[in-house]
């Protein structure tokens, strides 16, 4: 079965989770593609423009090579971003000539895990707050899983690293 990772932001905002993503992008981004889901085409589009510079602890002179669905080739994009208003079942954005892309779920969309679990991907990634309503749901998000039989990892954010719980 699929290893699903929890990571648990440090703060309680969305802007709070936007800015973590970054670290995680790019450090997933040196071994494979990955997709991005976030529950707005808002959420969505305040990345994108993020990643382009300045968005999180990368700097405003980084980038993150990254595109939408709805600007160039999505196939070849190694970072894509995509949101459930526009696309409520993401998983014909996974694949990628190099095989499945690595899901990164934001928290609100939630709906996104089932189908992305169901293709089977190496790993998927769920980044949720720290407000009561998210920590609520990745607690009973994690318990289903664990009674299903995933391999389950936790991270909490401590002093701007992530530690394994």
């Amino acid at each position: 079965m699929t290893p699903v990772a929890f990571y648990q932001v440090q703060e309680a905002t969305p802007a709070a989770v936007d800015a973590v993503l970054p670290g995680l992008l790019q450090k997933a981004y040196e071994t494979t593609t990955v997709l991005v889901v976030a529950p707005t085409a808002a959420r969505a589009q305040r990345l994108d423009e993020g990643l382009w510079g300045g968005l999180g602890n990368l700097g405003p002179s980084s980038f993150l090579p990254h595109g939408t669905p709805l600007k160039g080739d999505p196939t070849r994009q190694p970072i894509l971003l995509v949101n459930l208003e526009d696309d409520p079942d993401p998983r014909g954005h996974q694949a990628h000539p190099g095989g499945l892309r690595l899901p990164v779920v934001l928290a609100g969309a939630e709906s996104a895990l089932p189908p992305l679990l169901a293709t089977v991907p190496e790993k998927l990634c769920y980044l949720f707050s720290t407000t009561p309503t998210e920590v609520e749901r990745a607690r009973s998000l994690y318990k289903d899983y664990k009674t299903a039989g995933y391999p389950l990892q936790y991270f909490q954010q401590e002093a701007g690293r992530w530690v394994k719980k």
